[in-house]
């Protein structure tokens, strides 16, 4: 099952971090591993961040939630969590220039899945333009969710 296959069905953050970990590998031969996920509420126009030389990345909760009220299908939804994650696992193999990685996620995706494809779409495009509906104000906290089995194939230290 290619991933483009695979993003058609139901997927936990973990399965589609897989992935993402898979395609970076192979694209640039860089992997990293024991990252945690978290979630917050931030501003819709945040995706997420990784803070630099943390094991976490931070995605946002009230935007993936929001987004799931307007994108009912599984390949569209999980493409996009797939280029955020990408996005952020680039910052945490110290790709830190913005500019930089959001042109390195869309050569990816372009190589991986092609120009007419969700992931490339997702890559290149400002979802607050494509989901206008997503551009509202939402309520911040400074409380995190953490997301259990995320990094699922990293081995636990054992000192």
């Amino acid at each position: 099952m290619n991933y483009e296959e695979k993003l058609r069905n139901k997927m936990s953050f973990g399965e589609i971090f897989e992935l993402v970990k898979a395609i970076v590998e192979k694209h640039l031969k860089l992997h990293r591993a024991g990252l945690t996920l978290l979630l917050e509420n931030l501003p819709t126009y945040v995706g997420a961040y990784y803070p630099e030389g943390s094991n976490y990345i931070v995605l946002n909760k009230a935007l993936i939630t929001k987004l799931r009220n307007f994108i009912k299908d599984e390949l569209e939804y999980n493409s996009f969590i797939l280029m955020i994650l990408m996005h952020e696992y680039l910052h945490s193999l110290s790709f830190y220039n913005e500019k930089e990685v959001r042109l390195m996620v869309a050569e990816i995706a372009k190589k991986e899945f092609g120009e007419e494809s969700l992931p490339y779409e997702h890559a290149t495009s400002n979802w607050l333009k494509k989901y206008p509906g997503l551009n509202v104000p939402v309520r911040t906290e400074n409380s995190f969710e953490v997301i259990r089995e995320f990094d699922l194939n990293s081995q636990p230290y054992i000192g």
